[in-house]
C-alpha cells in the first residue's frame, strides 16, 4: 500500500493547485497518510505554551497552523468530476493537546473569566481500546473526566481553481470556506463515512490534515483534542458530475455541509443545498422536500465549528430511512 510518511519539510499551509504532488493514486486505491497535529509537533507537555517563540507561524498572517498533506493525484479526475473520500481507518498517535492562545478565542478579554485568557496547554493522555488500538480507546481529561475517542480530520479539500486558501480559516476576510474544502472541523470527517468533494484541477489535487481525537460541538475555544496520527482512505471517481458544496454519506445518512457567516444564513444555505440533493437523486418534490425539513423530527442541524466573530460550520443531515 502507498503511504506518505510525516515528514515536517513537506508539510503545507494552504490548499493549493502551485505544489508538485506527493502521491499518485488510481481511483479505488487505497494509500495512508501520516499527519502531523495542528502545531506542528512543537507543543508536548503542559509547560510548552502556544507562543510566538516555540510556535513561529503565530507571526503569520494568517498563522501557520493545521499542517497539511498532500496534494494527492488522483487518477482521471478533471474539472466538473467529483470525487468520493472514502475513510477507511483513523488512528491517532501519542497522544493530544489543546491550547489556549492569548488574544483568540470568546473569553480572550473577559473581566469575569481570567484564568481562560492564556497561554495555557493542557497535554490529553490516551488509553488503548478493546482492539488494542488507540480509535476505540479513551480520552483522559483529568483525573476525576474521561470520554471515548471519537477522531476525525479537521482538515479535507482539493485544491481550488486559482487561488490559495489557508489551511487554518479558509479565507482570511471571514467569508465562507470554498466549495473544495477546508478547515471544517465536522466530526463526520470520520472512519466509515464517505466525503464528497467537486474538482477544479487535473487530478483534484486532495489535501488532508488536522487530526482531533475528539472534539464538542461548535468547538467554542477555537482548539479541540489535537493530535498527530495516521489515516487510511480511498478516493471513487464520479465522472461530469458535481455538487454545489461538498457533502458527507454516513452508513445511517446524508449530510449537506455549509461554512461562512453569519450562522442563520450558512443553516438556511444548508437547507436549500438539501432540498434540491432529496429532488435530484432521492424521488421527492420540491414541496415535499420543503415541508418534509421543517415536519420532521429526525432532521438535524449540526454545528461543527462556531467560534465568535469568526467562522461557523454546519451540516444538516437527513437519515436514509427516510429515503428508502
Amino acid at each position: 500500500m502507498k503511504r506518505v510518511e510525516r515528514d515536517p519539510e513537506k508539510f503545507r499551509y494552504v490548499f493549493s493547485n502551485k505544489f508538485s504532488p506527493v502521491l499518485e493514486v488510481k481511483p479505488g486505491e487505497e494509500f495512508t497518510l501520516e499527519t502531523e497535529d495542528a502545531f506542528g509537533g512543537k507543543i508536548r507537555q503542559n509547560t510548552d505554551l502556544p507562543v510566538p517563540q516555540r510556535l513561529p507561524g503565530l507571526h503569520r498572517m494568517p498563522p501557520y497552523l493545521n499542517p497539511l498533506v498532500g496534494p494527492v493525484y488522483i487518477d482521471g479526475a478533471e474539472r466538473g468530476d467529483l470525487i468520493a473520500v472514502d475513510i477507511h481507518e483513523i488512528e491517532p498517535q501519542d497522544q493530544g493537546v489543546s491550547v489556549v492562545i492569548s488574544g483568540f478565542g470568546p473569553l480572550a478579554d473577559s473581566a469575569s473569566w481570567p484564568d481562560c485568557h492564556g497561554p495555557y496547554t493542557r497535554v490529553l493522555q490516551y488509553e488503548r481500546g478493546a482492539t488494542g488500538n488507540f480509535r476505540d480507546g479513551r480520552v483522559i481529561f483529568n483525573e476525576r473526566l474521561s470520554w471515548p475517542m471519537a477522531p476525525f480530520m479537521g482538515c479535507i479539500g482539493v485544491a481550488p481553481d486559482f487561488e490559495e486558501v489557508s489551511s487554518l480559516v479558509g479565507p482570511y476576510d471571514g467569508q465562507a470556506v470554498g466549495g473544495f474544502g477546508g478547515n471544517w472541523d465536522s466530526r463526520e470527517v470520520k472512519q466509515g463515512n464517505r466525503i464528497y468533494l467537486p474538482v477544479y484541477n487535473e487530478g483534484a489535487l486532495l489535501y488532508l490534515g488536522d487530526m482531533h481525537a475528539s472534539q464538542g460541538d461548535a468547538e467554542w475555544t477555537g482548539v479541540a483534542v489535537e493530535t498527530r496520527g495516521e489515516l487510511r482512505v480511498s478516493c471513487q471517481l464520479v465522472k461530469g458530475k458535481s455538487v454545489p458544496y461538498p457533502r458527507i454519506e454516513t452508513p445511517r445518512s446524508i449530510i449537506q455541509l455549509n461554512n461562512g457567516r453569519p450562522l442563520e444564513r450558512s443553516i438556511s444555505q444548508a437547507w436549500i443545498w438539501m432540498m434540491s440533493w432529496l429532488v435530484d437523486e432521492y424521488r421527492f418534490s420540491q414541496i415535499d422536500a420543503y415541508q418534509f425539513i421543517s415536519c420532521c423530527p429526525d432532521a438535524r442541524i449540526n454545528v461543527y465549528q462556531m467560534i465568535p466573530d469568526n467562522w461557523y460550520t454546519v451540516g444538516v443531515e437527513i437519515p436514509k430511512a427516510y429515503l428508502m
